[in-house]
């Protein structure tokens, strides 16, 4: 059991639809007892719903955050000196191709 506090973008609801998880994508309230959800389901399809106080027994929030961590460095990809000129200016590629 969940509340709707709890709905937030990225999270990852079950019950909302049977037998299937959704990620929220956004959330509008309406007043402090309801509140639409716009979802997408695991297959891609969007849909909404909106949600009473009296639904949080229908559905359960499984994953509150992101997959990604913010607080990890990004990777960048650094070519190594002259990779192009390996991979586009060697002969067998000039040969066999053109």
């Amino acid at each position: 059991m969940s509340k709707l506090e709890e709905l937030k973008p990225n999270s990852i609801i079950r019950g909302i639809i049977p037998d299937s998880l959704v990620t929220v994508i956004s959330q509008q309230w309406f007043g402090s007892d309801a509140v639409e959800l716009i979802y997408k389901t695991q297959k891609g399809n969007l849909g909404n719903v909106i949600l009473y106080r009296g639904d949080e027994s229908r559905f359960e929030v499984v994953e509150k955050e992101r997959p990604w961590n913010d607080k990890t460095k990004p990777i960048i990809y650094q070519p190594q000196k002259n990779g192009c000129r390996a991979l586009w200016g060697g002969s067998h590629f000039s040969q066999n191709y053109i």
